[in-house]
């Protein structure tokens, strides 16, 4: 589960995140799988994406506030 400022984000992006935070480096997503997961993939629309990548800009920065 994650922790406090997570409730914003989507699961498929919390997925992403799963993937790429394993500890073990033969089960942790590679850089090919991470682009190739969902969350990246979602829609053809350049600006869908460009909404995706502000709004996790916009969590980062809040999260590095606190």
């Amino acid at each position: 589960s994650f922790d406090e400022g997570w409730e914003t984000v989507s699961e498929t992006a919390k997925d992403l995140v799963r993937h790429l935070l394993v500890k073990d480096p033969k089960k942790r997503f590679t850089a090919t799988q991470a682009l190739n997961h969902p969350w990246l993939k979602v829609g053809t629309d350049l600006s869908a994406k460009q909404l995706q990548m502000n709004k996790l800009k916009d969590f980062v920065t809040k999260r590095q506030i606190k």
